[in-house]
């Protein structure tokens, strides 16, 4: 097993189990069966299970990345939805002032999120979502990406995803950025009624694959 610093052209049709390695077995490269299910059967580990602790450089932690368990107890328990991804139902997304705390858009989504690590930095959503959080941050498609003031950008509000009760916080960092001389959304419009979460997500907290039980877990939620 190792661990890739840099990547050099696509991998989306190289012949292993995802980007982090942690693919449910029906996607598996390898007889439907992924590195969790062998070592689990194998007797190496107690649980199918493995934990993701994710820092980012400016953060001056190192990552961590357990198999067969977690050091941690989930502070919340997402079902996942089906058996090939790891899916889980986003339930609604808030845009917040971080200045006041004040609800500037609320959004009811209840649609299934994929935990997308082969994505770093693109939240995908159903036009029907994308539009009016778009419109509340002024952007303009330019064919490929919704372009904003720089500006404006540095105000942007907080966009919380909550998943139940558990959630998430992207800031402006999180779901844009300056791209030579614009400023880009990582927001990006698609057809179908689902949502792909990109690898920032991993960074906000603790994520518990639990294959044994089909669930997500979350813990020490920045």
């Amino acid at each position: 097993m190792g661990v890739a610093t840099v990547q050099v052209g696509p991998s989306i049709n190289a012949p292993f189990d995802g980007t982090m390695g942690f693919s449910k077995a029906p996607l598996s490269e390898t007889d439907n069966s992924t590195v969790v299910d062998r070592l689990y059967e194998q007797g190496q580990i107690k649980k199918r299970m493995a934990c993701l602790k994710l820092h980012t450089q400016n953060e001056e932690k190192d990552s961590e990345m357990i198999i067969g368990g977690c050091d941690v107890e989930a502070d919340y328990w997402l079902p996942v939805l089906g058996e090939s991804y790891w899916a889980v139902t986003l339930t609604k997304i808030i845009l917040r002032s971080p200045t006041d705390n004040t609800e500037l858009l609320s959004l009811d989504v209840n649609v299934q999120a994929v935990l997308d690590t082969g994505d770093p930095n693109s939240l995908h959503l159903p036009e029907r979502f994308v539009n009016p959080l778009n419109d509340k941050l002024g952007g303009s498609w330019n064919g490929n990406h919704y372009i904003v003031d720089c500006d404006t950008r540095k105000s942007f509000p907080n966009m919380e995803l909550y998943f139940g009760e558990a959630k998430i916080t992207f800031t402006t960092d999180d779901y844009s950025w300056l791209y030579f001389d614009e400023c880009q959304l990582a927001l990006k419009p698609r057809t179908y009624d689902e949502v792909l979460v990109p690898l920032q997500f991993f960074f906000k907290a603790t994520v518990i694959l639990d294959s044994g039980n089909n669930r997500v877990g979350l813990a020490n939620i920045k």
